[in-house]
Parts: structure tokens; sequence; C-alpha cells
């Protein structure tokens, strides 16, 4: 082979050696500051609802995008779902919360969607809690939605009918005191992110708040 040869396969060698890098310490600074700008912020109360925004604060969108609670509690906080809603979690399927699955207040493409997208600088609301006007239960969502948004005589009739996978089930209704939560927020972007909550019945003005 000759000197040229030589010189020139080096050098072809090298720039691609180079290319790789960056293109790897570029793939890991987006991944790093999509974490990094994944904002959280608690809302005020939306009739009895409690919901955050979600904030892609980076110049990229963020795809696929879930969000799961776990909460601190013990299973004797479980309560049976006010009839003629249901739950997954109850007396009868009785266990914690543990990184379960929770849904977007969003419209599109479905109501309370499981998964979307959020686009540079965009907010999403995702959906933490419903608090029962008369101070009975709290009620947490599943990614099927809230089961008390349906109407409960159409809910008695579908059961009537035998249409049970037409209706919405939460994740779990529970005793109406203060509880500490981890929310994370997961992406294919980028590796997931988690937010320590306080969920508070009893504050009227800001139920949840950020611990972090």
């Amino acid at each position: 082979m000759s000197r040229d040869i030589e010189t020139t396969l080096i050098g072809a060698l090298a720039g691609a050696t180079a290319s790789l890098i960056v293109n790897l310490l570029m793939g890991s600074w987006k991944i790093w500051q999509l974490h990094r700008n994944i904002g959280f912020h608690p809302q005020p109360p939306t009739g009895t609802r409690g919901t955050v925004r979600i904030h892609n604060g980076y110049k990229y969108p963020l795809n696929n995008v879930y969000a799961y609670i776990t909460i601190d509690h013990v299973l004797d906080d479980v309560l049976e779902p006010p009839e003629p809603f249901d739950s997954y979690i109850s007396r009868n399927h009785l266990y914690k919360v543990q990184e379960d699955r929770l849904c977007w207040s969003s419209t599109a493409p479905s109501t309370n969607p499981p998964v979307l997208d959020i686009y540079a600088g965009e907010k999403q609301a995702l959906d933490i809690v419903n608090f029962d006007p008369r101070g009975q239960w709290i009620e947490i969502p599943s990614e099927k939605g809230w089961a008390t948004s349906q109407d409960s005589d159409h809910v008695r009739q579908m059961k009537q009918n035998g249409e049970n996978d037409g209706i919405k089930k939460s994740r779990v209704f529970l005793r109406p005191r203060k509880y500490k939560a981890i929310i994370k927020i997961v992406s294919k972007d980028t590796k997931a992110k988690e937010f320590r909550i306080e969920i508070d019945p009893t504050n009227r003005e800001a139920p949840l708040k950020a611990l972090d």
C-alpha cells in the first residue's frame, strides 16, 4: 500500500471517528437538555380537580410522553368506589398505587389520553386528583380517565346491558387525607424524570404542592 493511500485511509478513519464522537456527544447533550428542561407546575384547582402542567422548556419535542404516579399510603386508605363507579384498585382488588399510569387533560387524540407529545415550549395539563365535594374520598384517575366524569344513570344502564368495556375506571378512591406522592414523566426522547408532590384535600387554594 502506497504512503498516499495509507494517509488517505487514516484520514478517512479519523474523520469518521471524529464524526461519530460528535454525533454521540450531541445526542447525549440533547437527551440531557430535554431531561433538564422538563418543568412541573401545580395549578390552582379547577372545580374539584387538581392538575399540574408539564412544560417542555427545550427546543426539541418530547414524544410519546407518559405519566405515572406512586402514592405513599397504606392499604386501609383504599376505599370502595362510590356506586355505580369502578376503580382498578379497590377493597376487592387491594394493592398500593405504585407507578400506575395517569391521563392527560387533553381532548386529542381522545378525551384524557394516556400518552401525547409535548412540543418545544408547550405546556400540557396532567390530571392528578379529584376531590369529592362532600369530603368522603379523593379519586386518582387511570390511563382510561375518570370514573366520576360519567353520568351515573348511564353507567348503571351500561352495566345492565353488559357493556362493561365501555365504562371508564379510575385508578383508586382513597380516604381524604394528606398524601406524599411521586410523579414520573417518561418519554422515548430522554430518561425519566421524577417530581415529589403533596396532595392535601384540606388546602383549597393549593391542593397540589411540589416538594422538590
